[in-house]
């Protein structure tokens, strides 16, 4: 699991790049007002994903203009996780599945 939740952070690591270099040439060298908060929130969402090495939706204080940037770039570690397992269900009963353990968690 920790495989994929660092996969989904690295996939989310690769849209930044190039979203913040296009924010920065509109909003800081070309002066575009209106994106600079965009941009300010691509950075903290950097920040956090890339510096910090945290999922977008563990972080509990984006406000209501934060939540609209980042409900338009759609970042994989903002999504609900599901998780499903493929087991019996003697196994389930039993909870002898390792896996299952650690998602319960």
């Amino acid at each position: 699991m920790e495989i994929i939740h660092e996969e989904l952070r690295l996939k989310d690591e690769e849209m930044i790049g190039p979203i913040i270099d296009k924010l920065e040439k509109m909003a800081i060298r070309g002066g575009d007002k209106k994106l600079k908060p965009e941009y300010d929130v691509m950075c903290k969402i950097k920040s956090w994903v890339m510096d910090k090495k945290k999922h977008v939706r563990y972080y509990h204080d984006w406000n209501d203009k934060e939540i609209e940037v980042l409900n338009k770039y759609l970042f994989l570690t903002s999504k609900p996780m599901i998780y499903l397992v493929n087991l019996s269900e003697k196994d389930y009963i039993r909870k002898k599945n390792k896996c299952s353990v650690k998602i319960t968690l």
